[in-house]
């Protein structure tokens, strides 16, 4: 769902998005689920972070986005 909105839904796996939780944990979200379920609600403002998980050198990259 995450990844359809930033354009990568087929290279989905190189990227992340992260947030805090009330504990203060930071979690990795999974990107083929809708957040409202993974945060449980969580206390608002929730703030995420884009990140990269895993590097690909750009050549093997398929979507323009991705590189």
């Amino acid at each position: 769902m995450a990844c359809d909105c930033l354009g990568v839904s087929k290279e989905c796996d190189y990227f992340g998005l992260k947030y805090q939780n009330a504990k203060g944990e930071e979690l990795w979200l999974n990107l083929r689920n809708p957040i409202e379920r993974q945060t449980g609600g969580g206390v608002a403002p929730l703030r995420f972070a884009l990140r990269v998980k895993f590097w690909v050198p750009p050549h093997l990259l398929l979507q323009e986005a991705t590189r």
